[in-house]
C-alpha cells in the first residue's frame, strides 16, 4: 500500500497518480518509486511536542522510561535503550538511520527499532503520525452516543466511564479539597483518623457491639450507600494527587466489580509522577478512607446509645476490613504499588510469580543455592498465594455481613423476591460467566 506519511491523510490514488506522472516526466522507473514510497527505512519520525518522556533510575540496575501522548492520554512503558532512542527522533535521521546508528552504538535489535517507530506511529506519539485506518472505520460504524449506547454498553461490560471527570475533580481540588494538601488541613485530617482507630479499639473491647447477620434488606441498601460513598471518596483522594502535581485524568466513572458497586479513576498518567509522588497518591485513597471511618467511630464511641450506632458501627468494620485488604502489599491494591515503590521494585508481583512457578521448582529440582533476592522472591510469591486464599473466605462472610439480609428478604419474598434476586446473580455474575466461558474456550484451543 501506497501511504503518504506527512500527517495529511492517506490518498493513495493520488500518490500513485503522482508516481505515474513523474514516470511520463522521464523520472525513475515506478517500481522504485514505489520502493522509495513504501520503504519504511526511509520514514522520518518526528515526535509530536505533545509527547512526554521520562526515564527512572532505579538502584537495582532495573531502570526504565514511561512515554506519555498527553493529547491522547495515551502511556507506554519503555526500555531505557528505547526511550534513548526516541530522543533521536527529530525528523533528521531515518528509521533505516536509526537502526544503523543503534547497532554501532548499543547493539539495537532492527527489528525492534521497526516496531518501536510503528508502535508510535500507531498510537499518535508522532507528529507524521498517519490516521489510523481500521480505528476510523470502528469509530464510524459504532451507532452514536446516547443514554441507550450507554445503557447497553453497561449491561455489557458492568462499567460506565466518564470524560469529564478531571474538571469535576478539579472543582472538588479548587473548592476545599487542596487544603488538604496543606499542613493546616492534613493535620487535623489525620488527627480524626488516629482519634477514630483509638475509638474503635475502645469500642471492640466493650463489646457492646456486634456484627451480626440479622441485617434488614433496608438497613443493607443504607450501608451499601455509605460504603459506596466511601469508595468515591477513595478514588477521589487518587485523583486529586494527580491534579495537585499537574497531572492529567483520563476518565473516570462506576462499574460493578464481582458484585460490588465501585467507582474508579483511570490514573495512568500517574506513572509520570516521581516516587514519593506516587506512594502518595496511592496512600491519598486509603488515608480518605481512614478519616470517615474514622469520624463513623468516633460518632459510636461518643453516643452508643443513638439508633443509628449500630449501622455506622458495622460501616466501620467492614470499611476497617477493606482498608486492611488494600493496605496489604500481597495483593495488587494499593499496599502493592506503595511497596514497590518504596523497595523500588516496579514489577514485583509479576517477577515473583515468574520465579515461583518455572525458574524455583528447577533450583529445587537440581538443588541450586538460592541467592538472596530469590529468597525473597519466593517468600512474597508464597505469601500472595497463601493470602489470596485468606482473602476468598474472608470475603464470604464480608459480602454476608453486608448483603446477608438484602438476599434473604429477597428470597422470602416469595416468587417475585426470588426471581429479583435470580435476576440480580444474573446481572452481578455476568463477568464471571463470560470470564469463564472465555477461559474454557482458551483452554480448548490450547488442547487442539
Amino acid at each position: 500500500m501506497l501511504v503518504e506519511r506527512d500527517g495529511a491523510g492517506v490518498d493513495v490514488v493520488a500518490s500513485v497518480a503522482r508516481a505515474i506522472k513523474e514516470v511520463d516526466q522521464g523520472g525513475p522507473p515506478l517500481d522504485s518509486l514505489l520502493k522509495r514510497d513504501t520503504d519504511y527505512s526511509s520514514f522520518r519520525p518526528i515526535i509530536a511536542p505533545w509527547v512526554e518522556v521520562k526515564v527512572f533510575h532505579l538502584p537495582w540496575g532495573n531502570d526504565y522510561a514511561v512515554a506519555a501522548n498527553l493529547r491522547d492520554l495515551v502511556h507506554f512503558r519503555f526500555q531505557v535503550w528505547e526511550a534513548e532512542l526516541i530522543g533521536k527522533m527529530d525528523g533528521s535521521r531515518t528509521v533505516g538511520e536509526l537502526v544503523v546508528g543503534g547497532i554501532g552504538d548499543r547493539g539495537f535489535d532492527p527489528d525492534g527499532v521497526s516496531s518501536l517507530v510503528s508502535t508510535l506511529e500507531e498510537e499518535g506519539f508522532l507528529s507524521s503520525a498517519t490516521p489510523n485506518a481500521e480505528k476510523a472505520v470502528a469509530n464510524a460504524i459504532v451507532p452514536s452516543s446516547g443514554p441507550g449506547s450507554a445503557i447497553g454498553a453497561f449491561i455489557r461490560t458492568l462499567q460506565v466511564s466518564w470524560d469529564g471527570a478531571e474538571r469535576f475533580v478539579e472543582a472538588w481540588y479548587r473548592n476545599g479539597m487542596r487544603l488538604f494538601f496543606r499542613p493546616g488541613g492534613f493535620v487535623p485530617a489525620a488527627i480524626f483518623a488516629a482519634v477514630g482507630l483509638v475509638a474503635f479499639i475502645d469500642i471492640e473491647r466493650s463489646g457492646r457491639f456486634t456484627l451480626g447477620v440479622t441485617t434488614a434488606a433496608a438497613e443493607s441498601l443504607v450501608l451499601l450507600a455509605l460504603a459506596l460513598g466511601l469508595t468515591f471518596f477513595h478514588e477521589l483522594g487518587h485523583a486529586l494527587v494527580l491534579i495537585h502535581n499537574g497531572r492529567r485524568i483520563k476518565h473516570a466513572g462506576f462499574a460493578l466489580y464481582f458484585g460490588s458497586p465501585a467507582f474508579f479513576v483511570e490514573a495512568s498518567d500517574g506513572l509520570m509522577l516521581d516516587r514519593w509522588q506516587r506512594i502518595i497518591g496511592s496512600l491519598a485513597g486509603p488515608f480518605a478512607e481512614l478519616v470517615l471511618a474514622g469520624v463513623a467511630s468516633i460518632i459510636v464511641w461518643r453516643f452508643p446509645t443513638w439508633a443509628g450506632s449500630q449501622l455506622l458501627y458495622k460501616f466501620a468494620v467492614l470499611n476497617y476490613f477493606v482498608i486492611f485488604l488494600n493496605l496489604v502489599p500481597l495483593l495488587e491494591l494499593d499496599g502493592y504499588w506503595i511497596l514497590s515503590d518504596l523497595i523500588q521494585v516496579p514489577d514485583l508481583r509479576p517477577r515473583s510469580l515468574q520465579f515461583t512457578q518455572h525458574d524455583l521448582w528447577h533450583k529445587v529440582r537440581h538443588r541450586e543455592r538460592l541467592t538472596l533476592q530469590e529468597l525473597g522472591l519466593t517468600a512474597y510469591g508464597l505469601a500472595g498465594a497463601i493470602f489470596t486464599v485468606f482473602v476468598l473466605i474472608s470475603a464470604a462472610y464480608f459480602w454476608r455481613a453486608r448483603f446477608g439480609g438484602l438476599v434473604t428478604s429477597l428470597w422470602n419474598g416469595g416468587i417475585v423476591g426470588r426471581t429479583l434476586l435470580a435476576l440480580l446473580i444474573l446481572f452481578i455474575g455476568g463477568p464471571v460467566i463470560r470470564g469463564a466461558i472465555a477461559g474454557l474456550r482458551a483452554l480448548g484451543r490450547r488442547v487442539l
